[in-house]
């Protein structure tokens, strides 16, 4: 059972309500940015009152903006907001009507991409440097963290066995590679 679950629950006790759970979970989803933007402003040790301060608004128009909905949020509202945070700010345009491999390749070249930045940033800090060590750390943990969650679904796949890579040329020579093993009576998914 998630958080979101046990305060939706533990809301409805305190409440005496059933219909508690379903508003505390649309609430939930209906402020899902709200909560990352305070998120990062409490991680970076911000009150509104500073918050207000950087972004150049009064501490009420902060107040207003973190007390409402999503829906509620300007956009201009928004970027003022991430860039007194210091924080970049993505937008990702999703089309769930594309085919989920389009989809995931769009996502595979965006990670391509901040890889590539990672490693542009690695190389102007030059040989030796403590923050080109973490960089090399930090990659395998993308490996790794790719990897289990790849093999997590693949294995789940109808008759799952060997996957065979290939460089995308006319590579007649491509073997099958056990990159995630499957053993049916064991696996719990």
């Amino acid at each position: 059972m998630s958080t979101l679950d046990n305060v939706a629950r533990l809301a409805a006790g305190l409440a005496e309500d059933d219909g508690v759970i379903g508003r505390v979970k649309a609430h939930s989803v209906e402020t899902r940015l709200i909560r990352m933007l305070v998120s990062l402003r409490n991680a970076k040790g911000l009150t509104q009152r500073k918050m207000a301060s950087l972004m150049g608004v009064n501490a009420s128009k902060v107040c207003r903006m973190e007390a409402g909905r999503d829906s509620q949020l300007s956009w201009g509202d928004v970027l003022l907001y991430t860039r007194a945070l210091g924080v970049n700010l993505s937008l990702l345009v999703d089309d769930p009507g594309l085919p989920a491999a389009a989809r995931i390749k769009h996502h595979v070249l965006t990670a391509h991409a901040l890889l590539e930045q990672l490693r542009t940033l690695t190389q102007n800090m030059g040989e030796g440097e403590e923050i080109a060590a973490k960089i090399k750390e930090f990659y395998g943990e993308v490996l790794l963290n790719f990897m289990i969650r790849f093999c997590d679904s693949y294995v789940k796949l109808p008759q799952a066995g060997p996957i065979n890579i290939s460089s995308g040329q006319d590579d007649t020579t491509a073997s099958p590679v056990a990159l995630c093993t499957f053993e049916p009576e064991t696996a719990t998914h």
